[in-house]
């Protein structure tokens, strides 16, 4: 699709990470379009992967309480 693909938390408030959000752009980042939040909890580091059926896939962590 010639387009960059980026996730990252997205919090309202700032203090916290969660709603993380899949973003892309097609101008080598000048601009970034938000696409869709895929997890709305604590959500940590993340990767994004093409699947075999063109699909992007994610990977995330997200901290347990004891």
């Amino acid at each position: 699709t010639n387009k960059i693909y980026f996730s990252h938390p997205d919090p309202k408030l700032d203090l916290f990470r969660n709603n993380l959000k899949i973003w892309s752009t097609s101008n080598l980042g000048a601009t970034w379009e938000g696409h869709v939040v895929v997890w709305h909890k604590a959500a940590g580091y993340s990767a994004l992967t093409v699947m075999d059926d063109g699909q992007l896939g994610v990977f995330h962590g997200y901290p347990q309480r004891p």
